[in-house]
């Protein structure tokens, strides 16, 4: 079939000019405060839970088979390839410092995850019309989409994708917690943990003394609890006392309590949110086990947390570090005469078994959130669809297949044609409500245009929206091109083929994916302190979120020109149309 090129432009401009006005009506929606945050949240929950599933359930089964293997297997490979080089893409960028540095797992996302969802398939959708694609493979285009998403989910969320966005985040708590420098509280801290906490002999009874059998008597004058006592108007919480722990405590070498001699005034004087707030300190830690340093002397630190705590023989002036390990009573049992702490065998088999057990949970952590992702509706709508779709004695329960003869239900339809029926009308909704959601959030972004910060980084958001929409599309081309002549796994005399090949180049062809917004607001702190102050560079709570923005808003415009055009060039010169 030939058709002429004015034919060809206009079948390509008019999908892209029907997302647009309804993108349009989801920015006036969202300018109004009709999409507002909490109408967005349900009506995301709806489409994540119901709407989606349902699309997949209809067009995987309708139009997948035991025969599209080999697509789904190439569809497989192209989202490899797309996210891989999306990554790849964004290396340069960290490399060289072109991102701020509270964006920088935000813009490998942004890098590699594409929007496949409501635009591909209302692309689609419009363009089947019959001039170039008729409605069945229209239909096959659609279930090549529904295959594209199920590898983003997996990619994003069953593979810990979102754990990127979420790096940022971490990353901004430790930042905060290192310049957090409050100095009423900085003073009360340092007073908690420079306090002479010094176990009595036989000449001082003024804290604590320890008898023979290892029990303990405590006098009420304990510093730490005259200091907490003396400030209990301050409100301390751990995170402020985090920064201050590199003080030392003084302890005489002659009679070192153990670890729990040590703790115990804590559990005797203070309530649980003193208890913690020395807990966090570093001085006692009954939960979570440390590493040991195998050499003579003592350097277990704690994790995530700074340096260990120094005690200091007055006579000798030797440190022996106090560790925040539950073995600290065995290592102050091993002190030899110069006051060096040395590890004895228990300590060495308790800190190997706490490594196997960390070890262990951490993987029991990476494979359940693996597996139980599956779970979640998508995943689970996708692993239950092709299941079906890909026995043909099932998939004939739902679908007509003249090959398999089975008694109809009493309306001549197939027996379970009423679940086809059903996630059909669900399903149908999915693509016009995600394009008003998308210009709901749209209209809703914005970013402060006085700083500093993002204005520097908006030469790099225009970059990679250039990349994305103009060098994308081109090595997509180029790989549909291989498919077709190099590798011959494709051939355009078929017209399942000819989809596929669209598809995969309208995928890589898109702009960033738009879930990343729902995924940074749900991170952002709901409050920031720093607004008002440091608003004019990156040390505000909604940074992440404002800079993503900037990447879509310099996406958008250059999508409604790029789409048409690569259409265009892949349908007349690629395809043969």
């Amino acid at each position: 079939m030939s058709l002429s090129l004015g034919a060809v432009i206009w079948c390509c401009i008019k999908p892209i000019l029907k997302m647009y006005l309804i993108i349009g009506c989801g920015i006036y929606l969202g300018k109004k405060n009709i999409l507002n945050v909490e109408t967005t949240k349900h009506l995301s929950t709806i489409m994540l839970n119901i709407l989606i599933p349902c699309l997949i359930f209809n067009k995987v089964i309708s139009n997948i088979s035991i025969d599209d293997l080999k697509a789904i297997g190439i569809i497989c490979l192209s989202s490899f390839l797309l996210y891989v080089g999306g990554f790849l893409i964004s290396m340069p960028f960290i490399l060289l410092n072109l991102t701020p540095k509270r964006f920088k797992g935000g813009f490998i996302a942004a890098c590699m995850f594409q929007n496949v969802s409501d635009i591909p398939i209302a692309y689609i959708q419009t363009l089947s019309s019959g001039l170039i694609f008729t409605q069945s493979q229209g239909e096959k285009g659609i279930a090549y989409i529904c295959i594209f998403m199920a590898c983003l989910v997996f990619l994003t969320f069953n593979l810990g994708g979102y754990k990127l966005i979420q790096y940022d985040f971490i990353q901004d708590k430790k930042r905060q917690s290192i310049q957090n420098k409050d100095p009423e509280k900085s003073l009360i801290v340092n007073e908690i943990i420079t306090s002479n906490i010094q176990p009595t002999n036989d000449n001082d009874n003024d804290n604590f003394d320890f008898n023979h059998s290892g029990s303990t008597v405590y006098n009420q004058t304990n510093p730490i609890q005259a200091v907490i006592s003396s400030n209990s108007n301050i409100d301390l919480h751990p995170e402020d006392i985090y920064q201050y722990t590199s003080a030392s405590t003084v302890v005489s070498q002659s009679s070192l309590p153990s670890l729990e001699q040590l703790a115990a005034p804590i559990n005797h004087f203070y309530n649980d949110d003193q208890r913690s707030i020395i807990t966090d300190i570093g001085i006692i830690n009954e939960t979570k086990p440390k590493k040991v340093d195998k050499k003579s002397s003592i350097t277990i630190a704690a994790i995530n947390t700074t340096a260990p705590t120094t005690t200091t023989d007055n006579n000798n002036n030797h440190s022996i570090p106090i560790q925040n390990t539950n073995e600290k009573h065995e290592i102050f049992n091993n002190i030899n005469n110069n006051g060096t702490a040395l590890v004895n065998d228990n300590t060495n088999e308790n800190t190997k078994k706490s490594k196997k057990k960390i070890i262990l949970h951490t993987l029991y952590t990476i494979f359940y959130e693996f597996f139980s992702n599956f779970l979640q509706p998508i995943a689970l709508s996708l692993l239950i669809s092709l299941t079906i779709a890909l026995i043909p004695w099932v998939r004939v329960l739902f679908i007509e297949d003249d090959s398999i003869n089975i008694p109809n239900a009493p309306d001549d339809q197939p027996p379970l044609e009423l679940f086809i029926d059903f996630t059909y009308y669900i399903g149908s909704a999915q693509v016009p409500i995600g394009l008003l959601l998308l210009g709901g959030s749209l209209g809703k972004l914005k970013f402060n245009t006085s700083n500093k910060i993002l204005k520097k980084f908006s030469r790099t958001a225009v970059l990679l929206a250039i990349i994305k929409l103009c060098l994308f599309p081109i090595i997509g081309i180029t790989w549909v091109t291989g498919l077709l002549n190099n590798f011959n796994w494709l051939d355009t005399a078929d017209p399942n083929s000819k989809m596929l090949c669209f598809v995969i180049v309208l995928i890589w062809s898109l702009p960033s994916f738009t879930a990343q917004i729902y995924l940074t607001a749900f991170y952002t702190p709901s409050t920031s302190n720093n607004d008002d102050i440091d608003n004019k560079d990156q040390n505000y709570n909604h940074f992440q979120l404002d800079s993503f923005a900037l990447c879509l808003m310099c996406q958008y415009p250059i999508l409604f020109i790029s789409i048409p055009f690569i259409a265009t060039f892949i349908l007349k010169v690629t395809l043969g149309y």
